[in-house]
């Protein structure tokens, strides 16, 4: 896998910051996606995710009580929102209370998520940029600013 993709702000409140990805084969950053999906737009628990983003963001924090880690994540930082179904996911790289990077996901209509074709890619997808952005964190290309804003390079096209 090659794709490049930028990284793009969508939203803070105070000190606590969101990002998602921007991949360069997609109109819309991976977040958006998500939120235009109709079939995530009808799901039960859908406002129950939204309500769940605003709590993060503005009272409690991107504290990792929150989110459910995968399995196959050694870093224990990809993973997606609790919000009481298993089947809806909104997948994320948490890298501290303060700071998170939403990906996209989907329903998840089988038992694993590698059952579920657009649930599983976006995984996969988030998965590969989070290494690249890890890569440039440790590089020291990116970094944190004192309200949690990334600063450096945040242009992955062409990688």
């Amino acid at each position: 896998m090659n794709l490049g993709f930028k990284l793009e702000y969508i939203t803070g409140f105070t000190h606590r910051q969101i990002y998602s990805i921007k991949f360069d084969d997609k109109e819309l950053n991976e977040f958006r996606l998500f939120f235009s999906d109709e079939n995530v737009k009808s799901h039960k628990k859908y406002n129950r995710l939204i309500a769940k983003i605003g709590d993060l963001l503005t009272k409690r924090g991107f504290r990792r009580y929150f989110f459910k880690f995968d399995q196959c994540d050694d870093s224990e930082i990809l993973g997606y929102i609790r919000i009481g179904s298993k089947k809806l996911r909104l997948y994320c790289a948490v890298y501290s209370e303060n700071f998170i990077i939403f990906g996209s996901g989907g329903i998840k209509n089988s038992a694993q998520r590698q059952g579920t074709i657009e649930v599983d890619q976006a995984f996969e997808r988030l998965r590969y940029a989070e290494a690249k952005i890890a890569q440039r964190i440790g590089e020291g290309n990116i970094s944190y600013l004192s309200d949690n804003k990334l600063t450096g390079y945040l242009n992955f096209s062409g990688d």
